[in-house]
């Protein structure tokens, strides 16, 4: 059915009526100058009023409303979980495959039956191989909602073993009304002895002949009282053995250890351990994990405009940290090229009278080196203020005040280390300038300045974060104090230490001075795809992609693979997929201006299979997730009473409802045409009686 419709008010319509007729009587009343006879007039004076009339309702935007009666039939959704722990015992994935199809094939007799699998990604189809390392119901959930969420009625099917490890619980997932699950469990439900290595946490990235820190988190099911060993090896030599007694049936048992990063690159260390007698999943028995090893140290200068016991206390606290290289100068002496080093720390620099530590200010905003600025009686408050630095003073002759610090609770930037909060209430005062500080809108202060009981708003210690350049500020000299006072309290400097190091993390940036980079993951999970990007620069650093950029990737045995990266935008890009779990040698290449630039390194491709470490099947949580939404659990043995169940559900009939759609009237061609053949014909019967024609 077709009707025509619109928004505006029913007398809106009549006064489009009216303003036809008031039009055609204007034209054609008493018609004396045309001197057409009555009939012929009221006939013209017709066309005219029709043609006006129904312009004037287009300006009302009418729309042409169709209504027709549609029979929506019910859909049946099958849900098949396509993770590997659905295939631990091929023979009966097999059976279950078969009975899947089977019952595939009787509700298809009735109902439109659409097929999905899922795993750590949602696919249509029914193409089942078990490989999924995860297992993401929300995002199955999600899924469904977006592509069915809009029916009257459907019944989701899930046959799953009931174990998620990506994604939210299913529980929390809201599923739209309309949508029925039935949930098909297979799987056993009950613990079986089982030892698994859950995680293993350790750094990424350690420094050559430093020692690291390894936890490995072992999970034991049903192996009270049982006895077994713990290795953690490099290739085939044991490093550490550990004896476990495992005191209860579902124990969490935690081991740290020790390693030396004894050679340069990539290490494979693998944790493992016994396997039970009667233990039927043996491959979460072990785990592997890499650690990068390397012997780059970032660069740092201490620069001071005299001789001062804090540039001590800054080096000895920094030199700690072996991936640092400190270098300390006066800057009267200093000759070397300021861009070579990581981070500079600024001692009362700008000074007075030391044009020199102008221009080595003015060099380090305008190369943008990240540095940490401390504020003394030398500096040159002036020149601080005209520097650019993210910092002023209102007084370039302020006095100074023994200042205490006190925490700023509300400090985001990096989390203080343990024991900063003893050591910030015990320490003696810095000697700071008092005066009105003004910051960089991007700085976070960590400590205000307390003068006596009275806690300032003046910064004490501040620090910015900007992509720009990072910088760090401390308002006072006197740290060397604060060294000394942390012995003095714990016969160690490992607060004061610790605090420092810290600070310096926050601010340091390993320059980049190449013109060709790569970007390309240092690790990376077998089965995700690797995206690799490349930049290469001209001589002002400009970014191009003319030239064309090679990667070529060795595996183990060092077979090479090669690709083009593809031109996207001024940069490269590259999608890799397939890549097997191992170390890979890489080299990118490319030419610009005659010049050879090549990049080298390595990437680890690990494998996260998550399905093999827990397999005890959840039934509970399949049944709990049918209930919550109108519908019930049964066991793989019985599903096909599934088909049974859905073929006699009266719920489950062809709706009828009204569909209806909209159109604009002026889609319709043939009412311009009609419009169009009223006005012409009016016209021309009009100059056709009046004799001019």
């Amino acid at each position: 059915m077709k009707q025509i419709v619109t928004s505006a008010p029913i007398w809106f319509v009549l006064l489009c009526i009216a303003i036809g007729l008031i039009y055609a009587l204007v034209l054609y009343y008493k018609n004396k100058r045309q001197h057409l006879k009555k009939l012929t007039a009221f006939s013209l004076a017709v066309f005219r009023f029709l043609a006006i009339s129904m312009i004037a309702f287009l300006l009302l935007s009418p729309m042409l409303l169709t209504s027709k009666k549609v029979l929506e039939h019910p859909v049946i959704i099958m849900a098949m979980d396509n993770s590997s722990s659905m295939k631990l015992d091929t023979a009966i994935s097999q059976k279950y495959v078969n009975d899947w199809k089977a019952l595939n094939l009787k509700l298809s007799k009735k109902f439109k039956v659409d097929q999905l699998t899922f795993s750590d990604h949602t696919a249509v189809g029914d193409q089942y191989d078990f490989s999924g390392y995860k297992t993401n119901f929300s995002e199955l959930l999600r899924y469904v909602n977006g592509q069915y969420g809009q029916l009257s009625k459907c019944k989701l099917l899930i046959f799953s073993d009931g174990i998620y490890n990506a994604g939210k619980n299913p529980l929390f997932e809201e599923v739209k009304k309309g949508i029925d699950i039935t949930t098909i469990g297979t799987g056993n439900p009950h613990e079986k002895s089982d030892i698994a290595i859950k995680n293993v946490f350790a750094n990424e990235i350690s420094f050559l002949n430093n020692e690291f820190p390894v936890e490995v988190v072992v999970k034991t099911t049903k192996a009270k009282g049982k006895n077994i060993n713990l290795y953690l090896k490099k290739g085939n030599r044991i490093l550490k053995k550990e004896r476990l007694k495992i005191h209860s049936d579902n124990e969490i048992i935690r081991k740290s250890f020790f390693l030396k990063a004894d050679r340069k690159g990539n290490v494979r260390y693998t944790v493992s351990a016994d396997i039970l007698d009667n233990e039927e999943n043996t491959q979460n028995n072990k785990q592997d994990f890499f650690i990068e090893v390397i012997d780059e140290k970032s660069k740092i200068l201490i620069l001071a405009n005299s001789p001062h016991p804090d540039v001590v206390a800054l080096r000895k606290a920094i030199e700690k940290k072996k991936e640092y290289q400190v270098t300390s100068a006066l800057v009267q002496t200093f000759n070397q090229d300021i861009n070579q080093f990581d981070l500079v720390i600024l001692h009362q620099l700008p000074a007075l009278q030391s044009p020199k530590s102008n221009k080595i200010v003015k060099e380090i905003t305008t190369q943008r080196i990240p540095f940490l600025l401390i504020l003394g009686q030398q500096t040159d408050f002036a020149r601080l203020n005209n520097a650019d630095l993210g910092i002023a003073l209102s007084k370039i002759q302020p006095l100074f005040n023994n200042a205490e610090a006190f925490i700023n609770d509300k400090f985001q930037l990096f989390k203080t280390p343990f024991g900063t909060a003893n050591l910030i209430s015990e320490v003696p005062p810095l000697y700071c300038p008092f005066s009105d500080y003004e910051l960089s809108n991007d700085a976070d202060v960590l400590f205000y300045q307390q003068l006596g009981n009275v806690q300032s708003s003046m910064p004490l210690m501040a620090f910015s974060n900007s992509t720009l350049q990072k910088r760090g500020f401390i308002a006072g000299t006197g740290l060397w104090k604060w060294r000394i006072k942390d012995y003095q309290q714990n016969n160690n400097h490992d607060s004061f230490d610790a605090l420092i190091n810290v600070m310096v993390k926050s601010v340091i940036v390993k320059q980049n001075k190449k013109k060709f980079r790569v970007n390309i993951p240092k690790k990376h999970t077998e089965e995700e795809l690797l995206t690799v990007s490349a930049e290469l620069y001209n001589s002002v650093y400009e970014p191009i992609n003319t030239p064309d950029v090679k990667l070529t990737l060795y595996d183990k045995d060092n077979t090479a693979q090669t690709y083009l990266l593809d031109k996207d935008g001024d940069k490269y890009t590259l999608d890799i997929h397939g890549l097997k779990e191992g170390i890979y040698r890489y080299e990118a290449k490319t030419t610009h201006a005659n010049k050879l630039h090549t990049q080298k390194g390595e990437i680890v491709i690990v494998r996260e299979n998550r399905e093999l470490i827990y397999t005890t099947a959840d039934f509970e949580l399949l049944e709990k997730l049918a209930l919550d939404n109108n519908g019930f659990f049964v066991k793989d043995s019985e599903m096909l009473q599934v088909a049974d169940s859905l073929l006699q559900d009266k719920s489950l009939t062809p709706i009828q409802h009204i569909e209806k759609s909209y159109q604009p009237i002026t889609h319709l061609p043939w009412i311009l045409a009609l419009i169009l053949v009223l006005l012409c014909v009016e016209w021309f019967l009009r100059k056709y009686f009046s004799g001019t024609v």
